[in-house]
């Protein structure tokens, strides 16, 4: 910037930045977070044909994120400049961008339109960890029936557990958590007794799912011990063609159980 531009911008970039308090401070002493507002405030109020923005929403409170984020979109936006933000926040580059770049081993993997590059990004980047104990859990499946999603445990044990219990959280493809419920959360606890074989079942009533694809992470145990802990260990394909997609949102559907011998 020159000289008259400085003078022009030098109160806003104080005031988006955060730190008027110790502008006469030595930037050498600022903490990393300072350091970090200060810089993207300059870099944003330069009128630059691009703007490198690289993890700069890894630091800072959530109320400067916000405002990172309206900024880099008023860039873009409002006055037709290209960011190029980097970022393992996705929920922040699918708000943001409308483009995106997919790196694998330093190159490119993939380049498309955001949809795209967060559906794959998700897919390849699960996080699959499963803990268990041994033999307890023989089988955990999970389909579509009608309007509703049945989830289904099946466990053998040689001695009986302590009011086995299944619980259950929904993920999307961007891997925000939609909802999760377990036993005994239902309002119907008619199943709750002890048991050293069965089959366990959830029914999410219309959940009214979006089409898309969508991960559970799947938990199972007594009131002693965890027998089964999985995330994102199954998928799930919507393709909704009657009223299973009409909402999404903070909507949290009923669910029933049912906990039967084999």
């Amino acid at each position: 910037m020159r000289k008259r531009e400085i003078d022009r911008k030098l109160d806003e970039i104080i005031d988006f930045s955060g730190v008027e308090r110790y502008i006469d401070t030595p930037v050498k002493r600022y903490s990393s977070g300072m350091y970090v507002r200060l810089a993207f405030a300059v870099a944003a109020h330069l009128e630059s044909e691009i703007l490198i923005v690289d993890e700069v929403l890894a630091v800072g409170d959530a109320e400067f994120q916000k405002k990172c984020l309206g900024k880099m979109g008023e860039v873009s936006k409002g006055e037709g400049r290209t960011v190029l933000f980097v970022s393992h926040n996705m929920g922040a580059v699918k708000q943001l961008c409308n483009k995106g770049i997919m790196l694998k081993n330093g190159e490119i993997s993939l380049m498309s339109e955001i949809p795209i590059v967060l559906q794959k990004y998700f897919g390849e980047n699960r996080d699959s960890q499963i803990c268990y104990v041994e033999g307890v859990v023989k089988n955990i499946s999970v389909y579509v029936q009608a309007e509703d999603i049945h989830i289904e445990l099946e466990y053998n044990s040689n001695k009986f557990l302590d009011i086995p219990n299944l619980g259950f959280v929904f993920k999307n493809s961007l891997g925000e958590i939609l909802f999760g419920h377990n036993l005994k959360m239902a309002d119907d606890k008619n199943s709750l007794c002890n048991m050293n074989n069965g089959i366990i079942s959830a029914k999410i009533i219309q959940p009214r799912l979006v089409s898309g694809t969508y991960s559970l992470s799947i938990w199972f145990g007594d009131s002693v011990t965890n027998y089964f802990e999985g995330i994102d260990v199954l998928s799930l394909v919507i393709n909704n063609n009657a009223s299973l997609g009409r909402n999404l949102g903070s909507y949290y559907p009923k669910v029933e159980y049912i906990n039967v011998h084999k």
